[in-house]
């Protein structure tokens, strides 16, 4: 039985809960496959938004990952879980022990690398965990620009970090990485594939937000008119940015 991922289509706990049963009475709690039963569950409980049931599943799977690789992956399940709860210190935490991970386990410089800094600095934006985020990105930059200088997600992340300042209040530099960031989107709009073209007007909603923080009405209406020649973006999956 593999492990269900975070997003999965099937959503059934009665399942897991009754193979639980049996396989705690059978192989008894630490067997890997009891173990793996209990990651199931919790991730089903999680995607049913039963998060008081799903946690403390999660948590005993993942410190159970680290004699039973079978599990691994319920880390991204149990951040998940931690985000939808608005536990942001055990998500910060969490995503500080996943960094150390993939700096030890990936090239360092690579673009690999740089996907897994944007993508857990996703979730400390999420959860408004600004200070947390912003040096993340700043290390993904450093990456991008020296690698791929003049790709679309290279200006996506400076549009992320500009989000990151503007969420501390650091207004003047939140500003030139807001609209370089954009700017460079808009100029490379062709190369950005289906998934990510949200981000330009994201990024668009950004300044906007940045404006009216700084009290400058004629770039809010000068930024909402860009951003009105957008269609309405659905909320899409997270994917390698």
């Amino acid at each position: 039985m593999a492990l269900k991922c975070s997003g999965c289509i099937g959503i059934n706990p009665p399942l897991f809960e009754e193979t639980l049963k049996l396989q705690e009475a059978i192989l008894r709690c630490r067997h890997p496959r009891t173990l793996l039963t209990v990651a199931n569950l919790g991730v089903n409980y999680k995607d049913a938004r039963r998060l008081t049931e799903a946690l403390p599943l999660l948590e005993e799977s993942y410190r159970a990952s680290k004699a039973h690789p079978s599990v691994r992956c319920v880390g991204q399940a149990l951040l998940d879980g931690y985000v939808q709860a608005g536990k942001t210190m055990e998500a910060a935490m969490l995503v500080t022990e996943f960094l150390a991970d993939a700096r030890t386990g990936l090239p360092k410089d690579s673009p690999q690398l740089a996907r897994v800094f944007v993508q857990f600095a996703l979730i400390l934006l999420d959860v408004n965990e600004y200070a947390d985020a912003a040096p993340i990105l700043r290390e993904c930059l450093a990456i991008r620009e020296k690698q791929q200088p003049d790709a679309w997600t290279t200006f996506n992340t400076k549009s992320l970090l500009g989000e990151a300042l503007l969420g501390q209040k650091k207004y003047a530099d939140a500003e030139t990485l807001l609209l370089t960031g954009y700017e460079g989107m808009k100029q490379r709009e062709k190369t950005i594939p289906p998934l990510g073209k949200d981000r330009p007007p994201k990024a668009l909603n950004r300044l906007v937000e940045l404006y009216t923080a700084m009290n400058k009405p004629e770039e809010v209406k000068k930024w909402q008119a860009e951003r009105a020649k957008y269609p309405v973006i659905a909320p899409m999956p997270r994917e390698k940015k």
